[in-house]
């Protein structure tokens, strides 16, 4: 048997477990929402997205969009019990830094951008989201890097 440490439990397998758990609580509204979760993973990876946590996020981060805009108090709770399973928000100063790392690392994109080429935006947006696995609201971060570009 592998060591725990080597284990890496993906977050459907949790979902899965929680879902067995809100069923014993009789917590109906924490095991249809995470059944729905669980279904919506199952449809994406059968129409040929490939099993990982990012669309794990990506789907349960589409969910508290839409429980947002409901606003009701149980989309309140179903947005606590979505936020469980995603990975937590940086800080803008957590954000910051990766965005002055990210340009570090790109000097030439970022001389690219003063010299007007707006495109690499783009490049930007992607490498950052990439460095913190998703986790950088876009917003925030966009806005951030443009600040970080214009000094």
């Amino acid at each position: 048997m592998a060591p725990l440490n080597k284990i890496k439990m993906e977050k459907i397998t949790l979902v899965e477990k929680a879902i067995i758990k809100a069923r014993i609580e009789k917590n109906d509204l924490a095991k249809n929402l995470l059944q729905t979760l669980k279904g919506e993973y199952e449809n994406a990876t059968k129409s040929g997205e490939k099993s990982s946590d990012a669309l794990f996020d990506k789907l349960a981060k589409k969910m508290v969009k839409n429980a947002e805009l409901v606003g009701t108090e149980d989309a309140k709770k179903e947005i606590t019990i979505l936020k469980e399973y995603l990975p937590a928000e940086l800080s803008e100063d957590q954000l910051k830094s990766v965005i002055v790392s990210v340009m570090e690392n790109a000097p030439d994109k970022v001389n690219n951008f003063k010299l007007g080429n707006k495109g690499v935006i783009g490049w930007f947006m992607g490498a950052i989201m990439k460095e913190t696995n998703n986790s950088a609201d876009p917003k925030l971060t966009g806005k951030l890097l443009q600040e970080l570009l214009q000094k």
